[in-house]
């Protein structure tokens, strides 16, 4: 684990009051600015929380959509979900609808339970091309790993399987990968040829 991860993780501790440490938001917003300062995006999201809110810190909506959208550039999906809750009700951005849309619709790409139901609520929901794009992006998520979700094998070849079968084609190719090497699913050549 790097130093920055260090930190980042530290935050988390003394935001949420993990391992036996009470929650102290001043003490988190202290380590989440020393990894955000770093550019690590999970970080980023925690610190523009952090300033969304006021917590451990005057509340600055301007400073946490800047934040906002450093950590979804830098890959955060929770970061996307938050912009998108920001533009929708104006907050530190112009409010734009269809701004706040995009950013849901992104972040539901990627599994995002709140964004996909906000989307539901505007009257937008995700098409069925979609969601199985979805199934698709969190399959790779899962086989690579984010800033926001580890690793996972056995959840990658789940989604990858369900997307493959829906005819997806980088779903197929990925799953095909996954066979061949045995990520998630036992190796098996006949199976990646057949996904291939």
């Amino acid at each position: 684990m790097t130093v920055i991860e260090q930190y980042y993780q530290t935050g988390n501790r003394f935001y949420f009051g993990e391992e036996g440490t009470e929650p102290d938001f001043r003490e988190a917003v202290y380590y989440y600015r020393k990894a955000a300062d770093a550019y690590h995006a999970g970080a980023q999201c925690a610190m523009a929380r952090c300033l969304y809110f006021g917590q451990g810190v005057e509340r600055d909506a301007d400073r946490a959509v800047r934040l906002f959208r450093q950590a979804a550039e830098g890959g955060s999906v929770e970061a996307l979900y938050r912009l998108g809750v920001c533009y929708e009700h104006g907050e530190g951005v112009t409010a734009s609808e269809s701004e706040a849309e995009s950013c849901y619709r992104q972040a539901a790409l990627h599994g995002h339970a709140e964004a996909t139901a906000r989307l539901e609520e505007l009257g937008a929901p995700l098409t069925s091309e979609e969601r199985i794009e979805r199934l698709a992006t969190m399959g790779k998520d899962y086989m690579n790993g984010t800033v926001e979700v580890p690793k996972a094998p056995e959840m990658a070849a789940r989604y990858l399987i369900e997307a493959a079968e829906a005819g997806h084609p980088a779903a197929m190719r990925d799953l095909g990968y996954c066979y061949r090497k045995g990520i998630g699913v036992p190796q098996s050549d006949e199976d990646s040829v057949m996904w291939y």
